[in-house]
């Protein structure tokens, strides 16, 4: 973002802002992208792996709780506008609904801000 979005569209310039884009990305790659990845694997296996979903789908709940904490009093991850942060949480809260309809449901209807955010 810094090389190309020299404009700022997508992030911001600011200090604490700045510091916060980065906070955020990094959780997106530990926690929810690799929790949500390995559900969407596991559900696809042929046997069924009871453990290991309801493991998956435990850490995904909290991550969602932890987004619908702060989205509780604000509409964007970061400032007051959409920037690559949301962008990269979104589609994986998104892809809950195709490997896990009933639990994507369930959150959705849990966590009412995140599901408008998304």
């Amino acid at each position: 973002m810094d090389t190309y979005g020299v404009e700022h569209e997508l992030s911001h310039e600011t200090f604490p802002e700045r510091h916060f884009l980065r906070h955020w990305l990094y959780f997106q790659f530990s926690g929810q992208g690799s929790h949500y990845g390995r559900l969407g694997w596991v559900k696809q296996q042929p046997e069924d792996i009871p453990v290991y979903i309801e493991q998956y789908t435990h850490e995904i709940r909290g991550v969602t709780g932890i987004l619908g904490g702060l989205l509780a009093n604000r509409e964007w991850l970061v400032g007051e506008n959409f920037i690559y942060v949301d962008l990269r949480f979104v589609p994986s809260q998104n892809m809950l609904g195709t490997v896990n309809g009933d639990f994507a449901k369930k959150l959705d209807q849990e966590f009412l801000n995140v599901y408008a955010w998304k």
